[in-house]
């Protein structure tokens, strides 16, 4: 029960960078649920910390007002949804990402609009606010969405260098952020997942570890 009931938090934060209302009203339904149990004092959520809470429900403010959730990190940097990515920081370095092989990190889920571009954003956001060279690198090659979020061209991207067709320095974009740059998706291929497990893509990122700081 404890599991699911944290499950269903955390995916009901992580899609609050939904534009539909439909969508975005399920997150507050969540988080309104959340403070009413934890009012009433159930076995699990009465112990769930009120920082937590306030993070969910200003995260869905946010959204509901209108504001940029996939790059809020940037935006509105003394926000709690931040202040939580910042920790999410904080824990990242503390696993050694100066370590052999820990300067990519990969986000990731079973199922599509789970929050993994909010996510990813965001966590390239503020290691590059810490002063890290950070590349942010779109390699959902189905459901491409950095590009947007960052207005830019998606032509030439991860998909064209990794089959050759392209150099690394046509395909990274800087951004309005210092110290973040961006790999688009580049073209749709008939099977990304072959693609993404030839010996190329795999030199592709070591490449990439030894010239950035921070691989998202």
């Amino acid at each position: 029960e404890r599991g699911e009931a944290e499950s269903t938090l955390v995916s009901s934060w992580l899609t609050v960078g939904a534009t539909d209302w439909t969508r975005a009203w399920q997150p507050l339904l969540v988080a309104a649920g959340v403070i009413a149990l934890h009012v009433v004092g159930h076995r699990f959520f009465r112990h769930l910390p009120l920082s937590l809470i306030a993070i969910v429900v200003a995260t869905v403010a946010v959204e509901l007002a209108g504001a940029d959730v996939d790059r809020i990190a940037s935006r509105l940097p003394r926000s709690p949804v931040s202040e939580a990515f910042r920790a999410v920081r904080t824990s990242v370095e503390f696993l050694g990402a100066d370590a052999e092989g820990g300067r990519v990190l990969v986000v990731s889920s079973c199922s599509p609009r789970e929050g993994k571009t909010t996510v990813a954003s965001n966590l390239a956001a503020v290691l590059a606010q810490d002063g890290k060279r950070t590349l942010l690198v779109d390699a959902d090659m189905r459901r491409p969405r950095v590009h947007a979020v960052f207005g830019i061209a998606n032509t030439v991207g991860l998909s064209n260098v990794i089959a050759g067709k392209a150099r690394l320095e046509e395909a990274v974009v800087g951004t309005d952020q210092e110290n973040l740059w961006v790999l688009p998706s580049g073209a749709t291929p008939p099977n990304p997942a072959e693609l993404l497990g030839r010996r190329s893509s795999i030199a592709l990122f070591e490449r990439l570890a030894r010239e950035f700081d921070r691989v998202i």
